[in-house]
């Protein structure tokens, strides 16, 4: 199947063309020569009449949803819409083409409503642009879109060479008529702590076209579920996800989906890769009394199909799915129906309701089942699992009974060979935990540990101190590349539950500063407003622990450790030493007396090798440089020659360019202004 791809009406082909984006590129975003933050003030769906100019709304009317995103789409670079608590209709789907920051309040409060009669959120690149979107969703709920005949999904849908993330996210509720219930994708697609529930596709084109009933993705598409769950969505095939792509699921649950052909949980064809560790595939159905044709009906927790199609699965529950069938029927195959050999491959350590004929689940190296937990048609293992619950109807997951069989049944594959038990669970429960007290803490098989209710940090932010609003999640390896982000800048740590005792934040190996109020941030905050922090050049390690009691007091909890890497678009060198001193930011003041006698600036693009940057000084082309570093003086291979700068205003400019002595594409421009003092 290929990717969905023709938008409706108005909306010109998409380029078809295969890309992979590194983490890196991803928390380093998209720069532009500034970025703009817009808040949302109206529930309106009104366009903007002058995007481009920098003012949403056009300086007489109110910021709108739609008139913050037409300015940002405008002008290329990483941009910032903060939509607040609310209800804002969507009478017609809001397209996204350039990069951008889309903050809600909150899943339950920051509501986009398409009312049953328009999708939602489409993004993608219009032909002819060559920047490729990189979009951070986070804090907000996806509802009630409903897509005309042909149009696609309604909730969401992703283009290939786009990167989005959704943290915090719910998609709901939404009708579409072929490809993606809810969200399809052919980009790359993180969905992390969010649902994806209640969306449906009806039967159409024989079936065919109605696959995917959370979420379709397609075959360019690489997609993470991580901390999430897929709950009560309907297709004809694939009624929880149909992947033909490559797909991780991690610490999430797919659970109460149902099909009326095959895959009630999961649907993998093609040459779809997923790969499932510590996650939940129960309570799916297939076979839901629907006949088309020749349609298979089989597989009600994971239908794998085709000899390039592959499952490896590990630490994981698949049990309590069910196709509709006696045990008696030649077909019968409730929890997976994958008949290749070696195409449905166990990484260990899982809890497997029925393995028969039709469910070819071996070890990977073994070939057999001594490594996992398995009933059969005579006698399926029963889970042992709990309803669906979570904190507040939301990161909702099936806890262990005591009795289960997944309690610390996570012995196996703890090298490197296969997967290590993960610090928290869906939840952010703390693993592991001593479930069946025989004295070792074992982790438990599964999306939950049982037991489990100590403190955990789950999650690092970056915030914008002058909006004081979250900006993007920061992961362990990011690169925090300054010209793509606000000027000022903070790290909040959410905690589970929320709040905690305290939270200490240790910086490079010394203790920064201990926080006993939410929000906890690196920096602290008064009753919201956070005080920045100073983020040096280089590599940083952070480390955050979670207390029982103020001060840093009483059992801590499961701590957060992350490196990350700040680079800026201009560095202060020593030229002695040749190195660097500090990042450089617009309203910087150098004094010549407390700096090295002898200094000059350096030029950081990304990405960091280009074929040339051209700096100009004061409006004067000042330096062409070909080889990297690029500095404001050049360099004989690193050893920097010292800049003179006058006392006064300075603005300085470096544009990359794809190709030597300033030649070929021209990239994203840096700019400082700055001021020498003696």
């Amino acid at each position: 199947m290929e990717p969905y791809e023709t938008p409706p009406r108005d909306v010109r082909q998409l380029v078809l063309v295969r890309v992979a984006v590194t983490l890196a590129t991803v928390l380093g975003g998209a720069s532009a020569a500034q970025a703009a933050t817009f808040h949302v003030d109206s529930t309106a769906d009104t366009a903007d009449p002058t995007a481009g100019d920098g003012v949403c709304g056009g300086g007489a009317g109110a910021c709108t949803l739609r008139a913050a995103i037409e300015e940002t789409n405008a002008v290329a670079g990483m941009d910032t819409v903060v939509v607040p608590a609310g209800t804002y209709p969507v009478r017609s789907r809001l397209f996204i083409t350039d990069s951008l920051f889309l903050q809600g309040a909150g899943v339950a409060t920051t509501l986009l409503d398409g009312g049953g009669v328009s999708g939602l959120l489409w993004i993608h690149i219009p032909t002819g642009q060559t920047n490729e979107p990189i979009v951070h969703i986070s804090k907000l709920t996806l509802q009630n879109g409903r897509a005309q005949v042909g149009e696609g999904p309604a909730g969401m849908v992703v283009a290939q060479r786009c990167y989005v993330t959704c943290t915090e996210c719910r998609v709901r509720d939404n009708d579409s008529s072929v490809f993606g219930g809810g969200i399809n994708n052919a980009g790359t697609l993180i969905m992390r702590r969010s649902e994806i529930t209640g969306n449906e596709l009806p039967q159409g084109g024989g079936g065919v076209t109605s696959t995917g009933g959370g979420l379709l993705n397609s075959s360019s598409g690489r997609l993470t579920l991580d901390e999430t769950l897929v709950y009560d969505n309907y297709a004809t095939r694939g009624g929880g996800l149909r992947n033909e792509g490559r797909a991780e699921i991690i610490n999430s649950t797919i659970s109460g989906n149902r099909c009326g052909g095959a895959g009630g949980g999961i649907y993998n064809s093609g040459t779809g890769y997923v790969l499932i560790v510590s996650s939940t595939i129960t309570g799916n159905r297939a076979n839901q009394g629907l006949s088309l044709f020749s349609e298979p009906a089989l597989g009600g927790g994971i239908y794998n199909v085709g000899t390039t199609a592959q499952i490896q699965m590990g630490k994981s529950i698949l049990a309590g799915n069910s196709d509709n069938r006696s045990r008696f029927d030649a077909d019968y195959a409730p929890d997976c129906y994958s008949h290749e050999t070696f195409r449905f491959t166990s990484f260990r350590s899982n809890v497997v309701g029925v393995v028969n004929d039709h469910c070819s689940f071996r070890d990977t190296i073994w070939g057999d089942q001594r490594f996992d937990e398995v009933g059969s048609a005579e006698h399926p293992l029963d889970p042992g699992l709990l309803p669906l619950a979570g904190p507040g109807g939301f990161l909702r997951a099936h806890a262990l009974a005591v009795s289960s069989p997944a309690v610390d049944a996570g012995r196996f594959g703890s090298s490197s060979t296969f997967f290590d038990c993960r610090a928290v669970d869906q939840q952010g429960h703390v693993r592991p935990i001593d479930g069946d007290g025989d004295g070792e803490a074992v982790c438990d098989v599964g999306a939950t540990e049982y037991g489990s209710d100590a403190r955990a940090v789950t999650e690092l932010v970056l915030v914008d101190t002058d909006a004081d609003a979250d900006v993007q999640p920061l992961a362990d390896g990011a690169l925090v590349y300054r010209p793509g982000l606000p000027p000022n800048l903070s790290i909040r740590a959410a905690t589970l539950p929320s709040p905690v005792g305290s939270v200490r934040f240790t910086l490079d190996g010394v203790q920064h500063r201990i926080e006993n109020i939410v929000p906890y941030a690196l920096q602290g905050d008064v009753d919201g407003d956070y005080a920045p922090a100073l983020l040096t050049s280089g590599s940083h390690t952070l480390r955050v622990e979670p207390f029982e009691l103020a001060d840093a007091q009483g059992a801590a909890g499961a701590p957060r450790e992350i490196t990350f890497t700040v680079v800026y678009g201009f560095e202060l060198i020593d030229t002695d030493t040749d190195q660097p001193i500090r990042g450089l930011a617009s309203g910087d003041v150098l004094r010549l007396s407390t700096l090295p006698p002898r200094f000059t600036i350096r030029a950081n693009p990304q990405p960091a090798t280009v074929g040339s940057v051209r700096f100009t000084l004061d409006g004067v082309e000042h330096r062409v440089e070909n080889i990297a570093p690029y500095a404001l003086q050049g360099d004989v291979d690193g050893d920097y020659a010292p800049v003179t700068l006058a006392p006064g205003a300075h603005v300085l400019t470096a544009q990359p360019f794809s190709a030597a002595d300033a030649s070929g594409t021209p990239g994203a421009l840096l700019q400082l202004a700055f001021e020498v003092q003696p």
